[in-house]
């Protein structure tokens, strides 16, 4: 979840929003974003799977089906291709959850009471659970998340600017918020993160959940399962008042 607006500067020098749309006529400037975009999405499982170190640029031409020069060509080497996976991770983020993320913020902003942000954190979390479970990019993305979390590379700064403190914040800020709190703590942000990494662990580990819940809960029955489980979630750590 984040909350900045689309057209960000670079972060580091990896523009953050996907490539704009080629203007009618300008065939070449497509294929460069299209050549662009191969790349990454082969390189994102890669990185993911295997680490930065244990990746060659080779590999990922390979996959993308692409020469090595191209590699250098759009992203100068190894890292500048790693640091854009991170930035295509956050645009799709962004693309997925800005709406609810911004309706959210403004309302706690101008001092919504408890039930309207606790209204606010449901369509949050039910949005970001939907997003995980739903896209066929998200075990890539969640293991390359996963490996910068446990050891922090060339990718992390841009993950937790853009990426993970936006999204503590606002969850723990609409936490706070529905129980009467004026700013959220310590406590109401350690709560946000065990909400939000609960459901990126049901991303990475879809294979083994699918396994574990068979024949009960058929796969494309385990997002609203799981949707479910987040409305539980939530009226045990903000139960409605009254």
């Amino acid at each position: 979840m984040v909350l900045d607006r689309p057209g960000l500067p670079p972060l580091n020098g990896v523009m953050i929003t996907p490539d704009p749309v080629a203007a009618p006529g300008k065939s070449r400037y497509r294929r460069g974003t299209e050549t662009r975009e191969r790349i990454v999405m082969a390189a994102l499982p890669a990185f993911g799977l295997k680490g930065f170190q244990a990746v060659s640029t080779r590999e990922i031409a390979l996959a993308a089906g692409v020469n090595l020069p191209a590699i250098q060509y759009y992203f100068g080497n190894k890292q500048g291709l790693y640091q854009a996976c991170a930035g295509h991770i956050v645009a799709r983020y962004r693309t997925a959850t800005l709406p609810v993320s911004i309706a959210a913020q403004a309302a706690w902003t101008r001092g919504a009471g408890p039930a309207l942000c606790r209204q606010h954190l449901r369509e949050v979390l039910l949005t970001l659970a939907r997003f995980l479970m739903d896209s066929d990019e998200s075990l890539g993305w969640s293991l390359f998340i996963q490996r910068e979390l446990a050891d922090p590379g060339a990718a992390f700064d841009i993950l937790f600017e853009q990426l993970w403190q936006p999204g503590v914040e606002l969850v723990g800020q609409l936490i706070a918020a529905t129980r009467g709190l004026d700013t959220c703590n310590a406590t109401e942000r350690l709560e946000a993160v065990h909400m939000i990494s609960g459901l990126t662990a049901f991303a990475s580990g879809r294979a083994a959940i699918d396994r574990l819940l068979a024949p009960s809960v058929a796969p494309d029955a385990l997002t609203e399962a799981l949707c479910r489980l987040v409305e539980r979630q939530i009226a045990g750590v903000v139960p409605i008042s009254g």
